[in-house]
C-alpha cells in the first residue's frame, strides 16, 4: 500500500481563494488573462450580440418581472468608529463558523444583516448590531454611509 499523502495533484497548484474572491493567506497567486495556462484567449471568440435569439425564448419584455431576486438581498449595518490618535478606528466583526476558522483574510466585516423591505434600514442595523455583537448600540449621530453593490 502507498502513502498518498506526499502525492501532488494539478489542482494542488491553481489558484485558492476564499469566498470573497481574494487569495488565501498561503495561496499561490496566477495572473489572469488570456496567457493564463488552461484558459483560452476570448479575442478569437465571434461576437455573438446579433445572433437571433433560439425559437421559443421570451423577448425581454415578456420576461417574468423579478422583484427581490433580480436586486439580490439587502443587508443592513452600523460601522461604529472613533478617532483615535493620527487616525481612525472602526469597529469589525470576524466571521464565524467552520468556513471562517483559521482564516483571517476576507474574514472581517461590519456588524450587519438581512432585512425585509417593509423594515426601515436604520431600525434593521440597530438589531443587527444587537443580534450580532450582544450589545446595545450606542446613541449618536447617524452618517448615511449609502448603498454598496
Amino acid at each position: 500500500m502507498t502513502d498518498r499523502r506526499d502525492e501532488r495533484h494539478e489542482h494542488d497548484e491553481r489558484d485558492r481563494r476564499d469566498q470573497s474572491g481574494k487569495p488565501d493567506d498561503d495561496a499561490t497567486v496566477q495572473p489572469d488573462g488570456p496567457d493564463r495556462p488552461g484558459r483560452p484567449d476570448q479575442s478569437d471568440r465571434p461576437d455573438q450580440s446579433d445572433r437571433p435569439d433560439p425559437p421559443g425564448a421570451p423577448h425581454p419584455t415578456e420576461a417574468p418581472h423579478r422583484h427581490r431576486d433580480q436586486r439580490g438581498k439587502r443587508s443592513a449595518g452600523l460601522l461604529l468608529f472613533r478617532r483615535a490618535g493620527d487616525g481612525l478606528e472602526v469597529l469589525l466583526g470576524h466571521m464565524g463558523g467552520p468556513l471562517w476558522a483559521r482564516r483571517d483574510v476576507g474574514a472581517w466585516t461590519v456588524p450587519k444583516g438581512e432585512y425585509t423591505p417593509d423594515e426601515p434600514a436604520w431600525t434593521a442595523a440597530r438589531r443587527e448590531f444587537q443580534e450580532e455583537l450582544g450589545l446595545a448600540p450606542p446613541d449618536g449621530e447617524a452618517v448615511p454611509l449609502g448603498e454598496v453593490r
